[in-house]
């Protein structure tokens, strides 16, 4: 198709569109409304967080008594406005915990090779996730304070979790999974 938006910015009407229509429609019927590639749809569907918004939704849904969040800090073009509107949307799932971990920067790495230090930078979205965070009312484990995560003798290594995502981590009774 020789109409298709090639390697142009996705437009905030169609941003939107997405959002809107991809749990609904097919992603071709999406794809050819938008003059778009499927894959480009899947792209910007995983990119915007649509896909992980319906996963969050199915976990919240099939009544998983915990859902912890996990978030990185420090990746490149990060910015502590990014980071927030990160922040903002996780807690929208009302999740019982949320954590925060440093992009850790290996020296032959791209960020690592850049010549950039990545130190201050970290410092800076940590202590703004942190102070927002307890702003909300979480205490210094980012767990809700209402929550019943964490009461009696859970332990993720022995009695189970689930980990989706980029570097996430799954638990069971005789198995470690690391994704």
């Amino acid at each position: 198709m020789s109409n298709r938006n090639h390697r142009t910015r996705w437009t905030l009407r169609e941003l939107r569109f997405l959002e809107k229509h991809y749990d609904k429609m097919d992603t071709t019927r999406i794809a050819e409304q938008l003059g778009r590639s499927v894959v480009a749809v899947r792209l910007a569907a995983r990119w915007s967080g649509t896909a992980y918004f319906r996963t969050l939704d199915a976990i919240r849904d099939a009544g998983i008594p915990v859902l912890n969040i996990d978030l990185i800090y420090g990746l490149a073009f990060q910015t502590p406005q990014s980071w927030l509107f990160t922040l903002k949307t996780a807690l929208k799932f009302n999740p019982e915990e949320i954590f925060l971990y440093p992009l850790y920067v290996r020296p032959l790495t791209g960020i690592g090779l850049s010549g950039k230090s990545w130190d201050d930078e970290r410092l800076e979205l940590y202590e703004l996730g942190r102070d927002f965070l307890q702003e909300q009312g979480s205490m210094r484990m980012f767990r809700r304070n209402n929550s019943h995560a964490g009461q009696g003798k859970y332990c993720c290594q022995n009695d189970g979790m689930i980990g989706l995502g980029c570097g996430a981590h799954s638990y069971t009774h005789s198995l470690h999974y690391s994704m």
